[in-house]
């Protein structure tokens, strides 16, 4: 099993509005020391008072004068005020937004060799800002950053080789680009590097490394990291399991609007797993991760409208939510949209659009949509009656185990429909529906006289 770690992440940065060129020596020169300097030509000092309006260190905040200063200083050569120009250019601070102009500076800057200019070419290559998107462009210019020390570059490079994107996959070096940036410091690279280690992705899996990285990452306030940590301790991963602490951490990543959390807290508060359960704090939850698009989170709201758990019980909303979080590609909502159409919840009945939604929740390989997939093909609900491929359906849902089909595909085989007739087969398959509870399956087998 494939656990989801992850909800944001992984492109390279594309925004940060801070600038990060300030020299340490500015911090050693009074306003008025650096505003003289500057005055006279030097262009250290311009690009440094530039800095102080941008910051607002020393002299009220403008952004106008921050970038008349930047570009008095870059018209001079200097590359850091051409990547702060550039800067102020991409996010219009002190001056018309254009990235176009912006891609300009940064390939000024770039060309002189400076890291973080050699990252915003990277990212204008990248994302296509005033130039073509060219992948093998942008991992040029990420990789003379990263080689240089920039964290978000060496990021970037993480997620080129992760995704085969100017240069081919590699898991190994995405991993050991991923690792430079963590040991930076940089939390994003972290949770990233977890995610590595718990999924044994150029790393052998060691789930107490990934909860390393994901702590380093939570520290800083790092919602996915959070959100994580809580994964591990759900399901006792590198730790001893714990719901509890569990709930802990989501509810830390919840409280920051991460929706993966606030529908991990909701299912926490639907089952009473680490507390106690609560519809109504279940719903809450769902709804704030429904509300920002969470797919899983708009069918497990769905069924609390369904069953009428914390909320009262609403077909016409249970639908609405299974068919956001269906249109979005999720299984299991697709197989209660066939549910919702075939019996008419909320929705007129309609045979052909149910026969639609559980095909394409059978698609994915979701194991009570292979069962009504197969019903539809047996009785000819939405669909040409065809025993043969009801068959072939049941017995793809017992390979995966499902008790419904067992029986299904027992049925089929006592009676050839669709099959050849095997009853010693047959009476196999029903013998596993029964023990696992299957009430027709029990009434079958002691109508055949056969004991299980």
């Amino acid at each position: 099993m494939k656990l989801t770690f992850t909800g944001s992440l992984l492109r390279p940065f594309a925004a940060m509005a801070v600038m990060l060129f300030a020299p340490m020596t500015l911090f050693a020169q009074t306003f008025d020391e650096i505003e003289s300097q500057a005055r006279k030509g030097d262009d250290e000092a311009q690009l440094n008072l530039g800095v102080c309006y941008y910051f607002g260190d020393g002299v009220e905040q403008s952004y106008d004068e921050a970038f008349k200063w930047f570009k008095k200083s870059a018209k001079q050569g200097n590359a850091d005020a051409q990547a702060n120009v550039g800067l102020s250019y991409f996010f219009g601070e002190g001056v018309k937004k254009s990235v176009e102009t912006a891609t300009k500076w940064f390939k000024k800057s770039a060309k002189q060799g400076d890291a973080v200019g050699q990252f915003r070419l990277g990212n204008a290559y990248y994302y296509g800002y005033g130039v073509d998107i060219d992948y093998v462009e942008s991992v040029k210019w990420y990789r003379l950053a990263a080689e240089q020390g920039h964290k978000r570059a060496q990021m970037s490079m993480g997620y080129a080789y992760q995704e085969g994107e100017g240069v081919e996959v590699d898991a190994f070096e995405a991993t050991r680009w991923y690792r430079m940036a963590a040991e930076q410091g940089l939390d994003i690279a972290q949770v990233t590097l977890g995610h590595r280690y718990a999924w044994g992705e150029g790393v052998e899996q060691d789930y107490v490394e990934a909860m390393k990285w994901y702590q380093l990452a939570a520290a800083q306030g790092n919602a996915e990291a959070q959100d994580s940590i809580g994964i591990l301790y759900y399901h006792g991963l590198g730790v001893t399991q714990n719901y509890a602490e569990s709930v802990k951490w989501y509810k830390l990543a919840a409280m920051q609007g991460y929706p993966q959390a606030q529908n991990h807290l909701g299912r926490r508060y639907y089952y009473g797993e680490g507390v106690d359960q609560n519809y109504e704090q279940a719903v809450k939850w769902y709804m704030a991760a429904a509300e920002q698009g969470h797919a899983y989170a708009q069918s497990n709201l769905g069924q609390c409208y369904f069953n009428g758990d914390g909320v009262e019980q609403d077909y016409t909303q249970a639908f609405m939510w299974y068919s956001l979080s269906a249109e979005l590609g999720y299984d299991v909502a697709q197989y209660w949209m066939g549910i919702l159409f075939e019996y008419g919840y909320g929705v007129d009945a309609d045979a052909y659009e149910a026969f639609k939604w559980y095909s394409l929740s059978a698609e994915q390989g979701y194991d009570p949509a292979l069962n009504k997939l197969g019903d539809c093909y047996y009785y000819g609900n939405g669909v040409h009656q065809d025993y043969e491929k009801a068959f072939e359906l049941f017995m793809l849902a017992v390979e995966r185990g499902s008790v419904l089909a067992h029986y299904n595909a027992g049925y089929c085989l006592i009676y050839g429909d669709g099959v050849e007739n095997n009853y010693e087969e047959g009476v196999k398959l029903l013998t596993i529906a029964a023990e696992n509870g299957h009430e027709g399956a029990q009434q079958l087998l002691n109508d055949l006289g056969e004991k299980w």
